[in-house]
């Protein structure tokens, strides 16, 4: 959980790619932490990793289906889809 902080914070500051590198050890640190995955899902298609950000929401949809109706989620999607 560490991990995610810290690299929420990169991501919110701007600081993306730092941010991606981060949650990369996060989600192997944690790989079946929904949570985590949809963190990385949206910092990676912040860092212009839209094959990464989708392989972890799905991932995170796969672990947790009841994530697909948050409003994070939900504009991450549209983003991936190209809308």
């Amino acid at each position: 959980m560490v991990l995610d902080t810290l690299g929420w914070v990169e991501h919110l500051v701007g600081n993306h790619s730092v941010a991606a590198d981060i949650f990369k050890q996060a989600v192997t640190s944690e790989p079946n932490n929904a949570e985590i995955r949809v963190h990385a899902a949206i910092v990676n298609a912040a860092a212009g990793r839209p094959e990464q950000a989708q392989k972890d929401l799905d991932q995170a949809l796969k672990i947790d289906p009841s994530l697909a109706d948050r409003d994070d989620v939900q504009r991450l999607r549209k983003k991936l889809s190209g809308r």
